[in-house]
């Protein structure tokens, strides 16, 4: 997903035989001659139960940042040698293509019952004569819900259809047994909404976009729940 004042990686793999070869880290030099404006932060998630993947990201000079990792862009000079310069994905396919394999790499990490766990759950909110007023596009994956997307008509503001999308979402969690709900927000966008549902700030990037604050928040799930995988 690309933000104005960036990039951010959504997930990267090399298969096996190819580790160690430099594919991953010309991949990288790609994405960082792209990324505007010159300093702009390069934003990633890893996985504790991938170390071998938070040990390349070091390597390549990302740093911890409250939940992610970033690497500021700097003015680089010369080549990659010996290496097919990585190129734009051909299609979708492609692309899902490669989702899929760091999914399944994923998966092998974790208990069965626990990698299998994915799930979209998208709802839609209707005014008294049928018209879509509002929707919130979510992600069950793992042990928690992940909000993409709530969005609610500028007229119908205040009149509780956020707070219902959200509650219905927050429903959906504790039935599947999740610990938490996350989601991101703008400073322009509702994060006064969120803190005043019980969400708490995990991180925050300035100037995304530039002038804004991006702000990454969590709830956890006060419920026993299904905890066992």
């Amino acid at each position: 997903m690309t933000r104005i004042a960036g990039k951010s990686i959504c997930g990267g793999i090399s298969s096996r035989e190819y580790l160690s070869k430099g594919i991953g880290r010309a991949g990288i030099a790609m994405l960082e001659a792209e990324a505007f404006p010159p300093g702009a932060a390069v934003v990633l998630d890893v996985l504790s139960a991938n170390p071998r993947g938070e040990r390349f990201w070091r390597s390549v000079g990302f740093v911890p940042y409250a939940v992610n990792m970033r690497k500021m862009n700097e003015e680089r000079s010369g080549c990659i040698m010996n290496l097919r310069m990585p190129e734009p994905a051909s299609s979708r396919e492609v692309s899902t293509y490669i989702r899929n394999r760091l999914i399944a790499f994923n998966s092998s990490r974790l208990p069965e019952a626990l990698g299998s766990r994915y799930e979209e759950i998208d709802l839609v909110q209707r005014d008294a004569d049928g018209r879509i007023v509002g929707g919130i596009l979510s992600v069950y994956c793992w042990n928690w819900i992940e909000v993409d997307i709530l969005w609610v008509d500028d007229a119908c503001r205040g009149q509780g259809y956020g707070s219902a999308l959200l509650a219905a979402v927050e429903r959906a969690a504790e039935e599947r047994g999740c610990t938490f709900v996350k989601l991101n927000t703008f400073s322009f966008q509702a994060p006064a909404f969120y803190k005043k549902h019980g969400y708490e700030e995990l991180a925050v990037i300035d100037n995304a976009p530039l002038g804004h604050r991006h702000y990454y928040l969590i709830k956890p799930l006060q419920h026993e729940g299904d905890r066992k995988y």
